[in-house]
């Protein structure tokens, strides 16, 4: 999927790239066709066996900026290519604490 060619362009795919600090976002809204061919059984004896199929695959990909101008001139991009399956956010990790308690009684 090509979703433009800037240099800050940060396409998060892995836990530890997302960014720690405070980012500009896009949000890109995105669907995909799969299809699955039938096996032989399923041609030759319609019923039986597996038969073909299309699966529909919905995405969302999030692409960081590093920076409000990067985020600017992808948005350009965008509007250039007269897309519009993207929203923009600004994205703030939070930090969670968890604990656990355990109490057994008898």
């Amino acid at each position: 999927m090509n979703h433009g060619t800037w240099r800050k362009l940060i396409m998060i795919k892995e836990l530890n790239k997302f960014p720690k600090e405070k980012h500009y976002a896009a949000l890109v809204f995105d669907t995909r066709y799969v299809n699955h061919e039938g096996d032989e059984r399923s041609r030759t004896n319609p019923g039986h066996g597996y038969p073909a199929y299309t699966e529909t695959i919905k995405t969302v990909d999030y692409i960081a900026f590093d920076s409000k101008g990067e985020m600017e001139l992808w948005i350009t991009g965008q509007h250039k290519l007269n897309k519009t399956n993207y929203q923009i956010i600004e994205a703030t990790p939070l930090t969670v604490k968890t604990s656990v308690s355990v109490q057994v009684s008898y």
